[in-house]
Order: C-alpha cells, then structure tokens, then sequence
C-alpha cells in the first residue's frame, strides 16, 4: 500500500471511530448473522452517504471505496486482513 492510501485510511477509520465503537458493542447485543448485516448496511450507508459520516473535505476519493472497504473488512474479519 501506498503511504497516501495508508494516511487517507487512517484519516477515515478516525473519522469513522464513534460508528465502529457502535458496531463493536452492538457485536455483543446481536447474533452473529444480525451483526454481519448491520456491519454490511453500515458499510453501504457510509459509501452510499459519506456526508452523514465524514468531513468530505479531508477525503480523497481515489482511495474512499477502497479505505472504506479495508476497514469494514477488518471489523468482520479482525486479524484477518492484510494491512
């Protein structure tokens, strides 16, 4: 990975903290399969309507998708994913 890709990522997963602490907790609360669908909705909401999420001034769209997907991908599959 390229160090711009790296810095919009880490950019992003900050920005996107306080819905992945939600997501965490709600881990706990739901079955797995409930979770996995809420995870995936939420990853859906956040590139369908970044605006609701983020700052889009400090996003670069080159990379949204992909950042985007990297850290949903680590929050299904934590440890699992190449970083």
């Amino acid at each position: 990975m390229t160090d711009e890709f790296n810095t919009q990522k880490n950019r992003l997963h900050a920005s996107l903290y306080p819905f992945i602490q939600l997501l965490e907790y709600k881990h706990e609360t739901l079955s797995v399969a409930a979770w996995g669908n809420f995870v995936s909705m939420t990853r859906e909401s956040v590139i369908n309507n970044p605006e609701q999420y983020l700052d889009l001034e400090n996003i670069d769209s080159r990379f949204f998708r992909r950042a985007v997907d990297e850290i949903f991908d680590e929050i299904l599959h934590p440890g699992n994913v190449e970083i």
